[in-house]
């Protein structure tokens, strides 16, 4: 009788926990994070698409610091390894003459910062952190344009985590700003970074980016 109850309870917990059961649940984790990271927040408008830009990016960077300058450099440089195998990239420049795709300028915000209102960006930066501001096509939802704010006043590790952060949002995603210094949840925002300039196309709604993740995102890799 005990013999006969152990395999059926060894029968029943095969069919129920397969690896393609947990495989699945899996995936479909993996999907919901790469949802928001692409799409955003569901404003409820029915305008969710992803956004991206069509053409390499040229970065003017302000920074305060020569630190400050090397971590820049040092987030581009990881930026432009992962969309090695894309038509995507990003050049800079610390010349504040030069024409610029992608703006970055590091600067005291002590008591919040709101955002000219000529970039049309309703957003105001909260003390001490940091925010980008993208004009894209609302028609295309193709990105033109990008300005990032940086505090000035960030601490090494936090301002390492800021640049990597706006340089994500000003190339098309929409990290979490809690769950960034996450390891696991950087490595998903990289991944996704390589899935939107690999795989995408400005103005792909939800279905479309649904259905090319079911299909392509266990090609992407970032190693």
């Amino acid at each position: 009788m005990t013999s006969n109850y152990v395999l059926f309870l060894w029968l029943v917990l095969s069919v129920c926990f397969t690896p393609s059961h947990v495989e699945s649940d899996y995936k479909s984790s993996e999907w919901q994070s790469v949802r928001q990271i692409i799409l955003g927040n569901d404003r409820g408008d029915g305008e969710i698409k992803a956004s991206r830009w069509l053409q390499p990016a040229k970065l003017r960077a302000i920074p305060k610091t020569s630190s400050q300058k090397k971590v820049i450099l040092a987030s581009v440089e990881k930026i432009n390894r992962i969309l090695s195998k894309t038509m995507m990239s990003v050049s800079v420049d610390f010349s504040r003459d030069e024409k610029f795709n992608i703006q970055i300028l590091v600067a005291p915000i002590r008591n919040g910062l709101s955002i000219p209102n000529f970039l049309q960006c309703p957003i105001k930066i909260p003390k001490d952190q940091s925010q980008a501001c993208i004009l894209k096509s609302k028609k295309t939802a193709k990105i033109g344009l990008a300005f990032a704010w940086i505090n000035d006043q960030l601490e090494k590790t936090q301002f390492e985590t800021a640049v990597l952060r706006e340089l994500f949002r000003s190339l098309g995603l929409n990290p979490i700003e809690e769950k960034f210094n996450e390891e696991s949840y950087l490595k998903i925002n990289l991944r996704a970074l390589n899935f939107l300039y690999s795989y995408l196309s400005p103005g792909d709604d939800e279905a479309t980016v649904r259905q090319k993740f079911e299909k392509n995102w266990h090609a992407v890799s970032i190693d």
